[in-house]
């Protein structure tokens, strides 16, 4: 059976760098299929409408896309994730948000007063209770990894022992922000690429994944917040803190 390497991304995770410094070195455009936009993030499963041919090409699937999306569909898939701190996936989101024109942050926080501008806790608190932001941001890892769609009903504590079993039998890695070096030996002596001539970096992708339309982001620290706003991301975000700290204790990297 033909193995589909599938980069589940979990967002604010620092997955967007590892698809730019490595996957896109080491797979060509015409044998990924990209599984970015809502309709794949808002299904635990493949739609296949239009979509046999791709896969049938397809050596590599990126996207928002939760364990177990490309299953039973005479492929042998190995899921890869990147897993982060769940606090500072919130940070990372944050500063992207504050980051934003004053009318997009507001759009994005529900908000009819307009953006809470300069003020870290302000808009951490906006965050934490508009429902599009925290439909995409709160147990992000743990709804990925247990198979349930990124943009839908959230996880419950249910869901917890169903993302670690998955973990178990699949590939993930936990590193800090930053460090590619164990993905480089994954891609190396498990998939067996990277080692030869390599497909030159961002060719043929689309900008907004290559890195040509790259996000701003204001940098934010957790003493950027009061302990009482830090206290409720850890809160929203229990499930995931569980798993990290599970997942993170296992070692920096598996490999199934």
């Amino acid at each position: 059976m033909r193995r589909l390497i599938v980069h589940a991304h979990v967002p604010r995770c620092g997955a967007s760098r590892l698809n730019r410094a490595l996957f896109f070195r080491s797979y060509k455009p015409d044998e990924t299929l990209l599984a970015y936009d809502d309709r794949f993030a808002r299904s635990a499963r493949l739609d296949l409408q239009g979509m046999a041919a791709p896969l049938a090409a397809a050596r590599l699937a990126l996207g928002h896309v939760p364990y177990g999306y490309f299953d039973g569909l005479g492929v042998w898939p190995l899921y890869v994730s990147v897993f982060d701190d769940p606090v500072q996936r919130f940070l990372s989101a944050l500063g992207e948000v504050m980051a934003m024109p004053a009318d997009v942050a507001a759009a994005l926080l529900e908000r009819d007063g307009g953006a809470p501008g300069d003020d870290a806790d302000a808009t951490a608190a906006a965050l934490l209770t508009a429902p599009r932001a925290r439909d995409r941001l709160h147990n992000a890892m743990t709804r990925s990894a247990a198979g349930l769609a990124p943009l839908g009903a959230p996880a419950g504590p249910e869901h917890l022992a169903a993302a670690l079993a998955n973990i178990a039998r699949s590939n993930y890695f936990v590193a800090p922000r930053g460090d590619l070096a164990p993905f480089q030996g994954f891609l190396r002596e498990v998939l067996g690429v990277g080692a030869g001539p390599r497909v030159e970096q961002a060719s043929g992708w689309p900008r907004a994944l290559s890195g040509g339309e790259a996000r701003r982001a204001r940098p934010v620290a957790a003493g950027d917040l009061s302990a009482a706003t830090l206290a409720r991301i850890e809160a929203a975000n229990g499930l995931d803190m569980r798993l990290f700290e599970k997942v993170a204790a296992s070692g920096v990297e598996s490999w199934g």
